[in-house]
């Protein structure tokens, strides 16, 4: 999934500030789809500083925790403890 905003980044203090443009933010499940509204918000919505930014993340579904826990508890052994352990 692609999430597509009009945002300004600058730098405080060494701190990065970010302010987005939240009614114009827009989810798509198409990397095309996203960077024609990327390109839309560059030609219609040109806001001084402000430029689109496109960010990709992966949505989740069906959290199981406790296979989240067995396998943090697996990447904590060593090489020496999975061979012990038959892994």
């Amino acid at each position: 999934m692609y999430k597509v905003s009009l945002t300004n980044k600058t730098f405080v203090d060494g701190n990065q500030l970010v302010v987005t443009v939240q009614n114009l933010t827009k989810y798509f499940e198409s990397s095309i789809d996203a960077n024609k509204y990327s390109m839309y918000l560059i030609e219609a919505k040109n806001i001084q500083n402000f430029m689109p930014d496109v960010e990709y993340f992966e949505l989740t579904q069906d959290l199981d925790v406790s296979e989240l826990k067995k396998q943090d508890a697996l990447n904590k052994l060593s090489p020496e403890e999975k061979i012990l352990l038959g892994l």
